[in-house]
């Protein structure tokens, strides 16, 4: 579905006026956005590979897992590890038919052994070891010190603003056993341009942190930090980054952007960053 950015921003604003349950309901029944198409999402396995690298690496037993979105494919795909999943987000994003699509999806192309569909989040705990739990903030689980081997997180740190980015890392730290790690992918673009190709994956980049505010509403925050940024969230944080990965550039001229925008690194223009963070 294409639309206009700007359009798009608007309707946003209206949005943000209005109950939660109308944006959602928008979504489900009229754009049918968050239905989304199951198929195109398999491309993303690189993704999902990455983390189950990162799994299997660490012999990990106990996962956990914020923004996990509305159909669970990749927490679908890592369940054949074997490893307990805790998947949360700030509100109830889950919806059983999309989860249950991920399933036959999946299971179409030889990417799980399990394709039995799921009637409920208590079914699908035990045929997949994934609890979700909405909503749930993960500045304060109270979970026990040590409780998970590690956190895995895909396109969700880009939405978060950077305080309580510090204050979600402060308390990874505190529930991530020793030697255990936080497996990152941040998608770095404007989230604008995924559904308006007339504009430069890095479009936002050239406003100013005033001018960007008209654009960026609370029901589609980007912060807009570029690799650089998440490297001094994580070190203040006391995290050992133990990889840190750059991929697929914007090829978009310097002159385009607003400079206070950038870190004056070629990694600004990354669209893609991959993280290993070790407690």
């Amino acid at each position: 579905m294409q639309i206009d950015w700007r359009l798009k921003s608007f309707l946003f604003s209206i949005f943000g006026i209005l109950p939660a349950s109308a944006l959602y309901f928008t979504q489900h029944n009229i754009s049918r956005r968050s239905r989304g198409h199951i198929q195109n999402l398999v491309p993303h396995r690189p993704n999902w590979e990455f983390h189950k690298t990162n799994i299997d690496r660490l012999n990990a037993k106990t996962l956990i897992e914020f923004g996990a979105g509305k159909n669970l494919i990749q927490n679908i795909f890592l369940s054949d590890t074997g490893i307990r999943q805790t998947v949360v987000d700030l509100a109830p994003m889950v919806w059983l038919p999309l989860v249950n699509n991920a399933i036959d999806a999946l299971a179409a192309q030889g990417l799980v052994k399990t394709s039995t569909s799921v009637t409920s989040l208590d079914h699908l705990e035990q045929l997949y070891g994934i609890r979700y739990i909405a909503p749930f903030d993960m500045r304060n689980t109270n979970y026990d010190d040590a409780s998970f081997d590690i956190c895995i997180s895909t396109n969700t740190f880009e939405h978060i603003p950077p305080a309580d980015i510090q204050a979600i890392l402060s308390e990874l730290r505190r529930i991530i056993r020793p030697g255990g790690v936080i497996s990152a992918v941040i998608d770095y673009s404007d989230h604008y341009s995924h559904t308006d190709k007339k504009i430069s994956p890095l479009n936002y980049l050239r406003f100013s942190e005033s001018k960007w505010r008209r654009f960026n509403h609370a029901n589609h925050f980007q912060n807009r930090l570029r690799h650089t940024h998440y490297k001094e969230l994580f070190t203040a944080a006391k995290f050992e980054i133990e990889k840190s990965e750059t991929l697929n550039y914007c090829e978009t001229s310097v002159e385009y952007f607003n400079v206070d925008s950038l870190t004056g690194e070629d990694t600004d223009f990354a669209l893609t960053g991959r993280w290993i963070l070790r407690v």
